[in-house]
């Protein structure tokens, strides 16, 4: 690859989270006790997932800059959510996922906690 073609093709840098069952369960039942609820909603966890990487990201507003929410199976366990820089430069996509094994902690598949499993940046070229 020469020089101009590293100028205009985006960079794309993923990052995988592998998931501890073990900790997640404990997350699970942390969470049935009341304890942060919010990880029960897939667009604030991949906000909080979104904020580690990317603390310029942390307001941004899935509704105003987002695909919608991309859930690939029946039972909804897996939902994509897409966030773009102001300037358009800058993408980033968070994978979230729950897991069918907590239904037994849960109690019901609404009560799932959400993990983050991947975070992809996309970078394109500087335009002028």
């Amino acid at each position: 690859m020469n020089l101009v073609e590293a100028q205009v093709k985006p960079q794309r840098v993923a990052r995988d989270y592998p998931v501890d069952r073990a900790k997640l369960e404990h997350l699970q039942r942390w969470v049935n006790e009341g304890h942060d609820t919010w990880c029960r909603d897939p667009k604030r966890v991949a906000s909080a997932a979104l904020n580690r990487v990317a603390p310029g990201f942390a307001n941004c507003e899935f509704e105003l800059a987002s695909l919608p929410t991309e859930r690939t199976t029946a039972h909804g366990t897996k939902s994509i959510y897409t966030c773009a820089s102001l300037d358009g430069r800058t993408t980033y996509q968070v994978t979230l996922y729950r897991y069918r094994y907590l239904l037994s902690i849960a109690g019901t598949p609404d009560k799932f906690v959400w993990a983050p499993v991947r975070i992809e940046s996309i970078t394109g070229p500087i335009s002028d």
